[in-house]
């Protein structure tokens, strides 16, 4: 994943490279970038966009990861609620945005978690 400055500061895939904008802590149940580490991952409930907004301690920047042998689910506001971090399929392939993982977690919802020491 990486911040996307240029885009309202949107949530993106894109290659990996050795960027700080596409390193991540984890912060309790807070997302935030290693670059800008006053910003945490955000989920607009009106548009289902996923972005990088001023921390708040609102529940929409709560997020909860599942590890499962496929990958870490993500999901947000509540660890039991049915929406969950997604990859658009439509467009480019790269923009992130929040769905309905309630009863079936697709491919595209599951995500690779490198931790680093």
């Amino acid at each position: 994943m990486s911040v996307d400055s240029a885009d309202d500061n949107n949530v993106v895939i894109w290659h990996c490279t050795i960027g700080k904008y596409q390193k991540w802590d984890f912060f309790g149940n807070k997302i935030k970038n290693m670059k800008y580490d006053n910003l945490c991952l955000d989920w607009n409930r009106n548009t289902d966009n996923v972005s990088m907004q001023v921390c708040n301690g609102m529940s929409n920047q709560d997020w909860f990861i599942d590890f499962t042998n496929n990958g870490g689910i993500f999901r947000v506001s509540s660890p039991t609620q049915g929406r969950c971090l997604t990859l658009d399929l439509d467009g480019s392939y790269t923009s992130l945005k929040v769905e309905n993982c309630r009863n079936t977690v697709r491919r595209n919802q599951k995500f690779d978690v490198i931790i680093y020491n």
